[in-house]
């Protein structure tokens, strides 16, 4: 970073434009620790802006494409969320495959319990539950499967419990959670999520805006 902030020492309003893909955060905030203005391209405006296709898609191409739409003042910006929001975003992602897969197991569970005749059993993460499996009747094999199984659920509980209470005390003092919350069917872990995912919602003029930030404005290409 020192040789960027060295290269532009003395330079004034200087922009650098990075598409909104895997990696922006990092550029934006090295170039911003470096004196330069971050810009960050949404990418389906920008590939609006250039038009219909008439050679092959290459980054040299995009790179140029969005230099011009920055220097002529016409670049699709993706708003750049501050340092706070990104960091809840980050852990609100990394909160839901955490139970992705603890849902998985639980499901390898039932289908090893439906394969071998077991009746369901139901609240597996109870202590009810637990009794429950620990009498099923399994083969050996299925018993392997299901303690196999379990010791997963355990390990994943054991990262997403203190995860979730992090982001619940987050959004217990913060003042946008704390709106989100007053809605039906909103707790406080989907306000903090909520809240993360779209930002400072000032932005937007309009619901429509919301739903299409959101990608909930599903469009279905097909050919005639």
């Amino acid at each position: 970073m020192d040789q960027l902030s060295q290269r532009f020492t003395g330079r004034a309003n200087v922009a650098f434009a990075v598409e909104g893909c895997t990696g922006w955060r990092f550029i934006a905030e090295e170039l911003t620790r470096a004196g330069a203005q971050a810009h960050v391209a949404e990418p389906a405006d920008t590939a609006t802006a250039r038009g219909r296709k008439k050679r092959a898609k290459t980054d040299r191409a995009d790179a140029r494409l969005i230099r011009e739409l920055l220097a002529e003042g016409r670049l699709p910006q993706s708003w750049v969320p501050p340092r706070q929001v990104l960091e809840i975003r980050t852990l609100g992602r990394f909160y839901c495959p955490l139970m992705d897969q603890r849902r998985a197991w639980q499901q390898r569970i039932h289908a090893q319990l439906y394969h071998q005749g077991v009746p369901a059993v139901r609240g597996l993460l109870t202590e009810a539950g637990r009794s429950a499996l620990a009498a099923a009747d399994l083969s050996p094999a299925g018993r392997q499967a299901m303690d196999t199984a379990l010791r997963a659920i355990d390990a994943l509980t054991a990262q997403i419990d203190p995860l979730r209470k992090q982001l619940v005390s987050f959004a217990r003092h913060q003042p946008g959670c704390q709106a989100l919350q007053r809605l039906y069917g909103v707790g406080w872990l989907c306000a903090a999520i909520i809240w993360a995912e779209l930002g400072d919602c000032r932005r937007f003029t309009k619901s429509d805006q919301a739903v299409r930030f959101a990608g909930l404005d599903i469009t279905v290409y097909s050919s005639s």
